[in-house]
């Protein structure tokens, strides 16, 4: 009841509460990088929706270069109804998968973003993105690099048959993954039970390679 005073008309008011904004069906990445690797094919990075999850709705996630390139690196996905991702009633996750190129060359660590779009909603209200609306994907490509070994771990030669005389022992090395550059490698000899310049000559030199090269060992 007031104090020093009468109540006036109108006397009561009503108020509404309007929470159409909070209550948005808003979409973005649950992260904010992704890694993969170049020969797995793809990428699968996570859209969550959050807020009315009640009705369907949908969001664009599309593709923008970086270091990465489009059909060299990854297959684009175009800021277009064909990028589309659909959230079903009741969804909250769904992934936008990014399809890599395979290649047979060795390649740096490259990079490009996923952006979320267009989001539309069948609420009343529509959707909105959120603040993580877009993510870094970075491509690896560790199975291309050039490897270089021994064709064989053991390899056996016979003494000379007379004073002055030498044996030679072949050792391929071969290389496997990226052949497309010059790779070199410095191949050495290292005392066992044989010691070098008494039982053998000693080997210490750079070798260049394309794809299979040899090393001679001579037995003393």
């Amino acid at each position: 009841m007031p104090m020093n005073g009468i109540l006036g008309e109108p006397g009561k008011a009503t108020i509404l509460i309007n929470d159409s904004v909070s209550d948005l069906p808003k979409v973005q990445f649950r992260d904010a990088m992704y890694m993969g690797h170049e020969n797995s094919g793809q990428i699968s990075v996570v859209v969550y929706r959050s807020g009315d999850i009640s009705y369907r709705s949908t969001v664009r996630c599309y593709t923008r270069q970086g270091t990465a390139q489009v059909m060299m690196d990854f297959n684009e996905r175009p800021n277009t109804d064909a990028s589309i991702i659909t959230f079903l009633p009741g969804e909250v996750e769904k992934p936008c998968v990014l399809s890599l190129v395979d290649d047979t060359e060795h390649e740096e660590e490259e990079e490009l973003r996923l952006v979320l779009g267009s989001p539309r909603s069948e609420s009343p209200f529509g959707a909105s993105i959120g603040k993580q609306n877009e993510t870094l994907v970075k491509i690896k490509d560790d199975a291309d690099k050039a490897i270089i070994k021994f064709g064989e771990t053991k390899f056996s030669v016979s003494e000379p048959s007379g004073a002055g005389q030498v044996s030679l022992v072949k050792i391929p090395v071969l290389r496997v993954g990226d052949t497309s550059k010059v790779s070199v490698v410095r191949i050495h000899t290292k005392d066992g039970s044989a010691t070098s310049g008494e039982d053998y000559h000693p080997v210490s030199e750079g070798e260049k390679y394309s794809n299979t090269s040899h090393i001679n060992i001579s037995r003393q």
